[in-house]
């Protein structure tokens, strides 16, 4: 959920179109029901918060406990107040076309009864090892945002400092998928287990500490151009959903969420390599502040799409659930830059003043936290 990052050298790193192309990919996935490739994206997007955020904790705040209380200040600034501006948005698409509409479409969708769930709607911690199962969820897809919490938390308090330690976790988290596969977990289990992050979060964490032999070998043996590596990077969930459309096999889905951990890990290392002058960077930013409210607000504003065209839940892949998107992909955008326009510019004013970049690494210098 970064913007774009850079260094003294030239060499400035675009996200933000990559971020926003996964949010689509997760959109696509959950409102025309296409397999698996939103459940690809989000390994992805775990794969590129753990480079990030091992980048931002050793170069921008240190691991003192006044870095962690910085960064851990920075990464709620970041998440919360779009968060809450979308949870306004999602009550009110709820109001509109009613409870029992919301539900249907999302069966996760609907009102908070107590206490103990609207504390989960409002903090974004929802209590489970597997928080999807966590009923009800205002913005259903913020189940994987209590995944990246729990890693933030880690790595801010330095878990992957060093190659060592990252090196350590990456070869724990492969043991821990290895045996879950051994005793016959299944896809989802794998995917949406809290303890299932771990393994794509390391990897980005060990891209990051390796980046520069990474690079090197990538471009002598991959020479490839970011914009084509992206494309690629998305494109390879396709195969993998047609597969699972008609064959519905476990373990050719399994197969490809893990191939699509070091696939993820080099798309990430050809945006960070991108040159200063690549027209990526002109519309990188611009594009990536869209990403996060996209991956928010989709659902229900696929509801509320839903409900005023056709006045019924329809997802899939007919016609009127196609026409349904194409005016929920309006409202997602609309309402996006709303948090655009209203929440972000008083937010990123409070955050740069509370980043202390530490110079005691040679780093890049403008590492978005």
């Amino acid at each position: 959920m970064l913007l774009a990052v850079g260094n003294a050298s030239g060499r400035v790193d675009v996200f933000g179109t990559y971020r926003l192309a996964l949010a689509l990919t997760v959109m696509v996935h959950h409102l025309l029901s296409i397999p698996v490739i939103g459940q690809y994206a989000v390994f992805s997007f775990f794969v590129l918060s753990g480079f990030l955020m091992t980048a931002v904790m050793a170069g921008t705040y240190g691991y003192s406990p006044g870095g962690f209380l910085r960064f851990a200040t920075n990464r709620a600034l970041r998440l919360y107040p779009a968060y809450f501006f979308a949870i306004a948005l999602a009550l009110i698409a709820i109001a509109l076309c009613g409870e029992t509409f919301a539900r249907g479409y999302r069966n996760a969708m609907f009102l908070p009864r107590d206490v103990e769930t609207w504390a989960a709607n409002l903090s974004m911690v929802f209590p489970r090892l597997t928080p999807y199962h966590f009923q009800p969820r205002l913005l259903p897809a913020t189940w994987a945002l209590t995944v990246e919490l729990v890693f933030y938390v880690l790595i801010g308090l330095g878990l992957s400092r060093t190659r060592r330690l990252s090196l350590a976790w990456l070869l724990g988290s492969l043991a821990y998928t290895g045996g879950m596969i051994v005793l016959g977990a299944n896809y989802y289990d794998l995917y949406s287990l809290i303890p299932a992050g771990s393994l794509p979060f390391a990897a980005g964490a060990c891209t990051w500490h390796w980046r520069e032999e990474l690079s090197a070998n990538l471009k002598r043996f991959m020479p490839l151009r970011p914009e084509f590596a992206m494309t690629a990077g998305l494109m390879w969930f396709l195969p993998f959903a047609v597969v699972d459309k008609f064959a519905n096999i476990d373990a050719v889905r399994i197969a490809g969420l893990y191939l699509n951990i070091p696939l993820a890990s080099i798309v990430t290392l050809a945006l960070f390599n991108v040159d200063r002058t690549h027209k990526m960077r002109r519309s990188d930013s611009f594009l990536g502040d869209y990403s996060y409210p996209v991956y928010l607000l989709h659902w229900p504003m696929g509801a509320l799409a839903s409900w005023a065209l056709l006045g019924k839940p329809v997802r899939g892949m007919s016609f009127a659930s196609l026409s349904a998107f194409a005016l929920a992909l309006v409202l997602t955008f609309a309402a996006s830059t709303a948090v655009v326009l209203v929440v972000d510019p008083v937010i990123k004013r409070l955050r740069n003043s509370i980043k202390r970049p530490d110079s005691r690494q040679p780093l890049p210098a403008s590492i978005e936290g």
